[in-house]
Parts: C-alpha cells; sequence; structure tokens
C-alpha cells in the first residue's frame, strides 16, 4: 500500500525536527568507501545543514574527496552533499545560531583556530513511521528534495510487531 502526502507538509516537519534537534549523527565515507560516523552538533535553515568540526578530523578529508554524505536522527535517514565553507567564525549567521541553539558549543569550539564549516545541501530523506493513529500502519516515507516528490511504502503491522 501507498499513501500519497503532501511534500510542503512533510519539508515542513522535517525542518521542525532540525529546529529541535541539536545533535545528529553525520556519516562520511572516503574515496574508497571506508565510513567515519559521528555525532556533530546540528543547525539548519531550512533544508540545508551546519555542522562544524576540527580541521584534522578524518570526516573532512572524507568530504574533500568525497562529498556525499548521510545524517541520522532517530528514525529519520538523510542523504546529502556537503562542502567545506571555511571557518565558522566567518559566517555570522551561524554563530548566531549555535550561540542561540548551543551557546556552550559555541563557546567552546567556535572561535577556535582549527574549526571548520560543513555545509550540507540534502538530497533525500528516508523515515520511518506510523500511518495511522492506532500504529498498525507502519512503513518508510521517502522524500526527495530535487524534485520535491514524496512517496511512502506502508506495510501492516503483525500481532506482537514491536516497530
Amino acid at each position: 500500500m501507498v499513501f500519497k502526502m503532501d511534500y510542503e507538509s512533510i519539508v515542513s516537519e522535517i525542518e521542525r525536527l532540525f529546529k529541535d534537534t541539536k545533535f545528529a549523527t553525520l556519516a562520511t565515507a572516503d574515496k574508497s568507501g571506508a565510513p567515519a560516523i559521528g555525532q556533530m552538533c546540528l543547525i539548519s535553515d531550512g533544508l540545508t545543514i551546519y555542522m562544524q568540526t576540527y580541521d584534522r578530523f578524518e570526516k573532512v578529508g572524507n568530504i574533500r574527496e568525497n562529498p556525499y554524505v548521510a545524517i541520522n536522527i532517530g528514525k529519520s535517514n538523510f542523504k546529502g552533499t556537503a562542502q567545506i565553507t571555511g571557518h565558522p567564525s566567518a559566517n555570522a549567521w551561524f554563530v548566531s545560531e549555535m550561540e542561540e541553539k548551543l551557546p556552550l558549543k559555541r563557546k567552546q569550539y567556535t572561535d577556535l583556530p582549527d574549526q571548520l564549516l560543513i555545509k550540507i545541501t540534502l538530497t533525500s530523506c528516508r523515515q520511518w513511521r506510523k500511518f495511522d493513529d492506532a500504529g498498525l500502519k507502519v512503513g518508510m516515507l521517502c522524500v526527495d528534495f530535487v524534485n520535491k516528490t514524496v512517496d511512502s511504502v506502508v506495510v501492516d503491522r503483525m500481532e506482537g510487531d514491536s516497530r
């Protein structure tokens, strides 16, 4: 069974998720495909994600070799393309958002000389969710941010299934 859902409503839900989320897991891979995963502070501007990191961390080299990344927040998995945009303190909007959302992390890290800002343009999302109030219809919501489409694959929950 496939449920059709409104793209703009889903995007609004996802943007709220980003605003409410302080930390997310970022996955990168080098050119051979070897992964690196780490928890990162998350700042968002719509469907664009910003994260800061040390310039010597593995993820920086991975992004330079292979810009395709994944982000996980609970039951939501996102794919996107990352780029290193310079030092976080050079982006006044980012500094302001960090100060509001994560003031301690901003004070601890943002102004350090060896920090870099990562900008991630999201391309898709896969989200496990309930499609009815009783939780009997569950499945995967599939959002394509490039083509602005939403699809879903719904399965009936079996008795005793804890999904």
